[in-house]
């Protein structure tokens, strides 16, 4: 036999009590304050036509006729791979090592045969 989901009448009937509209209640009223600070400073900046220019020219890219409005992108490129140089024969004199150096054989493997 399948179980059964019986939902609990209580949570039915009541919602909860830590909600309002679905939306969570905050418990830090300092917080709150804050933010609605914050946020009745935003209005009063949007109440002035000066507020609504710099929030058309920051957020939307608008410009009054005649002006030129640039966009300027950032790229970041990672740097290239780079393997690292092949292990030198250490017991190889000092003026084969300079050699192998100058021609760049330090750099690719010796060819075996």
């Amino acid at each position: 036999m399948d179980p059964i989901a019986v939902p609990c009448f209580r949570s039915c009937r009541c919602p909860r009590r830590d909600t309002v509209g679905g939306n969570p209640i905050p418990r830090h009223p300092r917080a709150v304050r804050a933010e609605n600070q914050l946020l009745e400073q935003q209005i009063a900046a949007l109440g002035s036509i000066a507020g609504v220019e710099r929030l058309a020219r920051e957020q939307f890219g608008l410009v009054y006729d005649g002006e030129v409005s640039y966009v300027v992108e950032t790229i970041t490129v990672e740097p290239a791979a780079v393997a690292p140089p092949l292990s030198m024969d250490e017991s190889a004199p000092w003026y084969a090592k300079v050699w192998n150096y100058l021609t760049g054989r330090d750099l690719v493997p010796d060819e075996q045969s």
